[in-house]
């Protein structure tokens, strides 16, 4: 049996023929000389970092929430939590500034991140002074002392009839 195909269309199924066959042969050739190490995903490229709302990454930390009890300062509640006293005093130094007496009172929450594999261990403090206002301390040797204060926002709306 002969089909009748115009001469254009000959041509037309030839060169589309021809560029489906150079195109199956690109990927033939490219699935088999890619590594297998290519196609797999490590686990650190689809995990997510996990942080929390003052910024540290919470996949290896447990987070506990404490309130300051009544008559309890600084230095008493940093040694009370275990921290080396050499760490107690740096903080008490960098958060001389920035924690006041007077902002360090009874009820006020905190937050203790300790390391899940060793609760001995604390990471950080995080110290929420009302909505606006936390600090942030990371006890590390230097320890570093990070203020968040976000800006209020006043608007001011007219309503006219």
């Amino acid at each position: 049996m002969k089909l009748n195909i115009p001469e254009e269309k000959k041509i037309f199924y030839i060169i589309t023929a021809g560029a489906v066959v150079v195109t199956l042969f690109i990927f033939l050739i490219y699935f088999i000389t890619r590594k297998p190490s290519e196609t797999k995903v490590s686990k650190e490229e689809t995990a997510a970092v996990v942080t929390d709302e003052y910024g540290i990454n919470v996949d290896s930390l447990d987070k506990i929430e404490y309130e300051v009890e009544k008559g309890e300062t600084k230095s008493t509640l940093l040694t009370d939590l275990g921290i080396p006293q050499n760490l107690v005093q740096q903080v008490l130094d960098k958060t001389a500034d920035v924690i006041a007496p007077r902002d360090f009172r009874e009820g006020m929450s905190y937050y203790v991140y300790k390391t899940k594999g060793d609760p001995s261990v604390i990471k950080y403090l995080v110290f929420q002074f009302g909505v606006f206002r936390s600090v942030k301390i990371e006890l590390a040797d230097p320890v570093n002392v990070i203020e968040k204060k976000e800006e209020i926002k006043t608007l001011r709306r007219m309503i006219t009839s």
